[in-house]
């Protein structure tokens, strides 16, 4: 589980942006979130390579967990019960 998750997100952090549409803009997604009762954040994510090879890859964040309050950050709207698309 740990390889999988090491290289899902070696692919999400090393895939070049897409040259055949525009450039990403504030309000373009890379997946959405959810905030289960417990605070547990799950994030689905996909990148895209531009040449037909597409990663997608599920992270999950309790609030125990290091990065909690870095991912609470990037989606300050997410509440418990609710979801939103994560920006790039």
């Amino acid at each position: 589980m740990k390889r999988a998750l090491l290289l899902a997100t070696a692919l999400l952090l090393a895939c070049p942006q897409r040259t055949d549409r525009p450039p990403r803009t504030g309000g373009d997604s890379i997946g959405a979130a959810s905030m289960a009762a417990d605070g547990t954040i799950t994030m689905t994510l996909r990148a895209e390579d531009g040449r037909g090879s597409i990663g997608d890859a599920q992270f999950v964040y309790a609030p125990s967990h290091p990065r909690y309050e870095q991912i609470r950050r990037h989606l300050p709207t997410l509440q418990p019960g609710g979801s939103v698309q994560v920006p790039p």
